[in-house]
């Protein structure tokens, strides 16, 4: 091929290029914009992967149905200080070693998933939790092994739930949940006064059953009936032993001031509230006996009829707060020669902001337990345990749970090394319902139990709300 052919068809490319670029440049311009006209629609109608306020969690909506997506992690110091000795009843020491303990934990890391299913009435709830090897009293029972896998690699599922709102007013929710009673364990952990809730919760608190549940709610009042499994039941089978063979509670609340239930989510009150106040009561009776026996022949001699009420208080107003509760467990044993006992606890707690971010508060709570209470002869002595929790919180942004610190002292008024290994509730020879009532290996609020009275546990959290 010539040179000349050459150059003349390297100038036909060229002007065929030129030609060609501002058509293919304006085509891709149309594409582009036709694509972010259609991403911004999409964004616009469906609201799709929006994050929501500080604190709300992260959301996906698409027409009815919907997910967000939360977590809370709750990070603590602990500092607790005992006196050192032997214990006359039950047989203990705590050496020289063991006056002092300190340390850090992950005491709360927990993921939670809500929305909506295909109708704006029918919602879902699932929550789980990654355990830290330690009892609490939201999931009672002992401790892993000590170095075993299952005491840091659990995932364990707490909440599991859906609901159906027939209108405004009432509800039916189905699954596994906390039944209604006690309110400060109905409070979620990241709305508590306190870096943690009260030893008395601890011994007397409902825990999660697997149950059904209708709600009514009105302006002023709302009542709450469920049958299900019983106290503390979650994760059971419908044949363990661990459940009751069937339970009924009832809890009813009424707004005596103001008409915002969700005041009430928390425990706190921030500047510039409105005053508010809610009076709430709730009963619950189980039966458990005949449940895990596998067979007809063999007897299950761990049943008992357990009545567990409460009545409480709660005030709130312009940057401060009140809360008291009154609480008591009747525990009647199945086996013969065993003593019913009646078992009380009270709560009393209340804080104050000093300006929009510190605020200050205090808790005293008490277990008065039944003198009969506990196998022979290792009954509690002393019956009676009081504890003293005063403390601080700082909230980073100002009215949000979002991000906040904590810094608390517990303190023991009373000896409460008992508490470790006898049950306060159980009936005349140590029996308890099902899963209900247990000693306390590790009491709440960095307590592990003295034997004498002043044990001192100083506290400083962190909690991260999203």
């Amino acid at each position: 091929m010539s040179q000349t052919k050459n150059v003349a068809l390297l100038a036909g490319a060229a002007l065929s290029l030129g030609f060609l670029s501002p058509a293919m440049a304006q085509s891709s311009l149309v594409k582009d914009r036709q694509l972010n006209a259609e991403l911004t629609a999409d964004s616009l109608s469906r609201a799709s992967l929006q994050g929501g306020s500080a604190g709300s969690g992260f959301r996906i909506v698409d027409g009815n149905t919907s997910l967000t997506v939360g977590g809370l992690m709750q990070f603590r110091y602990t500092a607790n200080f005992r006196d050192d000795g032997t214990s006359t009843a039950p047989a203990g020491t705590i050496t020289t070693d063991d006056d002092f303990t300190q340390g850090w934990a992950n005491t709360s890391t927990k993921l939670w998933f809500k929305g909506t299913v295909g109708d704006p009435n029918l919602s879902f709830y699932l929550q789980g939790a990654f355990m830290t090897g330690r009892t609490d009293d939201i999931n009672p029972g002992p401790p892993p092994t000590v170095g075993s896998s299952s005491e840091s690699n659990s995932f364990i599922l707490e909440d599991a739930y859906g609901e159906y709102a027939f209108n405004d007013s009432t509800s039916v929710r189905w699954g596994q949940f906390k039944l209604p009673i006690l309110r400060e364990e109905s409070v979620s952990e990241q709305y508590q006064l306190a870096a943690q809730r009260s030893v008395t919760n601890a011994a007397f608190n409902q825990g999660r059953s697997q149950a059904a549940m209708i709600s009514y709610r009105s302006d002023q009042f709302r009542f709450m009936a469920a049958t299900g499994d019983g106290l503390r039941s979650q994760n059971t089978d419908f044949n363990s032993a661990n459940e009751a063979d069937w339970s009924l509670t009832a809890r009813a609340e009424f707004l005596f001031q103001g008409n915002d239930w969700g005041r009430f989510n928390d425990f706190t009150s921030f500047q510039g509230s409105a005053f508010t106040g809610m009076v709430g009561a709730a009963i619950h009776y189980q039966q458990s006996g005949d449940t895990g026996d596998g067979f007809d022949a063999i007897a299950n001699t761990g049943g008992s009829d357990t009545l567990l009420y409460t009545i409480d208080v709660s005030l709130e107003g312009d940057g401060w707060n009140l809360y008291g509760a009154f609480i008591g467990a009747n525990q009647n044993p199945d086996a013969a020669g065993e003593g019913t006992t009646d078992s009380f606890g009270v709560v009393l707690q209340g804080g104050v902001f000093l300006d929009p971010n510190w605020e200050i508060f205090g808790r005293w709570d008490a277990i008065l337990a039944d003198d009969n209470a506990g196998p022979s002869p290792t009954k509690l002595d002393p019956s009676d345990f009081h504890f003293l929790t005063f403390g601080v919180n700082y909230y980073f942004i100002p009215q949000k749970h979002t991000l906040k610190f904590t810094l608390q002292a517990v303190i023991g008024l009373t000896e409460t090394y008992d508490l470790t290994s006898v049950d306060p509730l159980s009936g005349g020879a140590g029996t308890s319902a099902p899963g209900y009532g247990a000693p306390l290996p590790f009491l709440p609020g960095g307590i592990l139990g003295d034997i004498d009275s002043g044990e001192v546990a100083l506290q400083a959290q962190v909690q991260v709300l999203w």
